[in-house]
């Protein structure tokens, strides 16, 4: 991992941990643990190649079957055990590299639930886009595993709601409606799950529709404003570990190829040519008003936040709320006056 620093950040010493003064810039070259999810995987936590794809409709399996988990640890690093309310992620990005080659066509946006379901259900709506998203998700636990306890190498599930394997992964793609109040999301389709990605992966390299070609660099950009984004990293960085998910729902019946598949950091390309997936990060933790890292308070911190605010940046929402307004100004100020 190359830890790259805010410039001006210096170490300061914290109740919870070792802690840098000001926002917090990390970058990670390869994940610490990174799985295909999948309940027929012969070697989890150390394949080469990560495929996702979806099993919408077919009873056994989860409509989002092939999953893809990346985990990077952020402890010693971002303050642990300050509890919910505590962290704001003011930018954060995962970068994969796609495996196979000319296997699924890019589409850059969401498509709604609807278009997943059985062509005869009256709730069913046409998707007139060409191909299917790469989403990325928060990562929830069952059966007595949590994210302290999760690996890459752990059992797959439990005993599924359906055999052989529906409704039994251990991790899974979730949505965090609470720190402690976790949706499963592998059963969407059928359960018929409104939600929101983290991020829908985009790349530059292949247009809209289009075919994808081996080693195309997708991006996921993630909404910090998105439901559930900050319960999710509240529970992260408490526990100094962010695990991801990557799905998708494209099909893969009757033996189709037609879906993605990404490299893994165990892929003998990927240390060569930095191929691992990847996480850049940028937190604030407990409101930190130092904005400029020096390890003081003063008038630049000031002229900092002013700047941000102008700019539209997120740094400047330090009320949490997702809206550049009074309040921010205010909550600044408090933030200052405590130190």
């Amino acid at each position: 991992m190359n830890r790259a620093i805010a410039p001006a950040a210096v170490l300061a010493l914290s109740a919870a941990t070792l802690a840098q003064s000001g926002p917090i810039s990390l970058s990670f070259d390869e994940p610490a643990r990174d799985r295909w999810n999948y309940p027929f995987a012969a070697t989890p936590g150390v394949r080469t190649e990560s495929p996702i794809f979806g099993a919408t409709g077919l009873e056994g399996f989860d409509d989002r079957d092939s999953q893809f988990v990346i985990g990077f640890d952020t402890a010693g690093d971002i303050p642990t055990g300050l509890g919910a309310g505590a962290y704001r992620v003011i930018s954060a990005r995962v970068t994969l590299v796609v495996q196979n080659d000319l296997q699924f066509a890019y589409d850059a946006t969401q498509d709604e639930l609807a278009s997943y379901f059985l062509s005869d259900d009256p709730d069913y709506v046409e998707d007139t886009t060409v191909g299917r998203p790469i989403e990325l998700y928060a990562t929830g636990y069952r059966n007595g595993f949590t994210i302290d306890t999760w690996e890459e190498t752990s059992v797959f599930g439990g005993p599924p709601i359906v055999a052989p394997a529906e409704g039994a992964r251990n991790a899974f793609a979730a949505f965090y409606a609470g720190v402690d109040d976790v949706v499963d999301l592998s059963r969407q389709v059928r359960e018929r799950i409104e939600s929101t990605p983290l991020a829908i992966g985009q790349t530059t390299g292949v247009a809209v529709g289009e075919l994808v070609p081996v080693e195309t660099v997708f991006t996921f950009d993630v909404d910090t404003c998105a439901p559930g984004a900050k319960a999710f990293f509240d529970a992260s960085f408490d526990a100094g570990k962010v695990n991801l998910t990557i799905t998708s729902m494209h099909s893969a019946e009757l033996g189709s190829t037609e879906f993605p598949s990404f490299f893994t950091k165990e892929n003998a390309l990927s240390p060569i040519l930095g191929y691992a997936p990847q996480l850049e990060i940028t937190v604030i933790a407990v409101d930190d008003a130092d904005l400029t890292g020096d390890g003081s308070l003063d008038i630049f911190d000031f002229l900092a936040f002013q700047n941000a605010f102008d700019a539209g940046d997120p740094l400047a929402d330090f009320d949490g709320n997702c809206t550049l307004d009074i309040f921010d100004f205010l909550a600044f100020q408090n933030a200052f006056d405590a130190g």
